[in-house]
């Protein structure tokens, strides 16, 4: 678990460096850091994470459970664990201008992708205020469904900031 930490900073600290630009944000998926982010998380067991199963009460005591691991007061970045239970339906969302790595421990899980078409929504780029008014608004983004698929055990997903990321 240390390696796997140690290596989400790494990656936080290479995208500061980066100046968090989105040319960098989409291509980490190549570099070898996030490679290593992917291998540690694939070597990771329920068991290495105190976990007993889909059943475990602890868990799974609503519908939704987070766990964080490292970075609860980092804007720069965040190691979490979710528990969903079997049935539970995630509203619609995104990770703005973030790189998000997915691994499913056990069970399944539909997910459908899709792309933000307009540049000013795909990248954010729009002040505080602006963004009040989109939600105030309740304003519609255009997206296109990009990707539909069902992760299985051990399967893993990586969502880049212009890619799949509202999902």
């Amino acid at each position: 678990m240390l390696n796997l930490i140690k290596s989400v900073k790494d990656v936080s600290l290479q995208s500061i460096k980066a100046s968090n630009n989105i040319a960098y944000l989409n291509s980490t998926v190549t570099d070898p850091s996030c490679q290593r982010i992917a291998q540690r998380m694939s070597e990771m067991t329920p068991e290495m994470l105190g976990v007993t199963g889909p059943d475990d009460p602890y868990h799974f005591q609503g519908p939704l459970n987070r766990v964080t691991i490292t970075g609860e007061n980092s804007e720069d970045y965040r190691l979490v664990l979710f528990f969903i239970k079997k049935g539970t339906r995630m509203p619609l969302h995104d990770h703005p201008n973030m790189s998000v790595f997915f691994r499913v421990l056990f069970g399944e899980l539909k997910y459908t992708g899709y792309d933000k078409l307009d540049d000013k929504f795909k990248f954010n780029s729009f002040s505080s205020d602006e963004y009040c008014e989109l939600l105030e608004t309740k304003t519609s983004i255009k997206a296109k469904k990009t990707r539909e698929m069902s992760l299985k055990k051990d399967s893993l997903l990586y969502v880049r900031p212009s890619a799949n990321n509202m999902h």
